[in-house]
């Protein structure tokens, strides 16, 4: 009873825009909202309201397992969602180089990859 006067304040309060972002991940938490929505018996149209996505959005997440916990970054990471750093691909390298003289500067280091290939700022070394 709780859970579906719960479900009524929720669908009544928030915003009704219907944005459809596709490059974005939907947060943890609003898909657990449209889980809990969908669930509770209401339609694809009326759980779009209420985190103001699309109903293509709320169908796809329909088809997700359940969802388990709220931490947006570790989803991220065992999806494998975004894109890799320039230099990751110099990872094995760089440890090898660590393991032979554990006290190189992060300076040598970045000259050192450089020379076997541009892995571009400082910052992403």
């Amino acid at each position: 009873m709780i859970a579906a006067i719960t479900v009524m304040k929720v669908l009544l309060s928030g915003p009704l825009s219907t944005k459809c972002d596709a490059a974005e991940m939907l947060p943890l938490l609003e898909r657990y909202e449209i889980q809990v929505l969908l669930q509770a018996g209401f339609g694809p149209n009326d759980v779009a309201k209420r985190p103001g996505v699309c109903v293509d959005s709320v169908e796809r997440v329909r088809g997700e397992p359940g969802v388990a916990h709220v931490d947006d970054t570790a989803e991220r990471r065992s999806r494998r969602i975004g894109r890799p750093s320039k230099a990751s691909l110099f990872a094995d390298r760089v440890s090898q180089w660590l393991e032979e003289e554990p006290e190189l500067p992060t300076q040598e280091l970045l000259r050192r990859a450089i020379e076997q290939g541009d892995v571009g700022h400082m910052s992403a070394f």
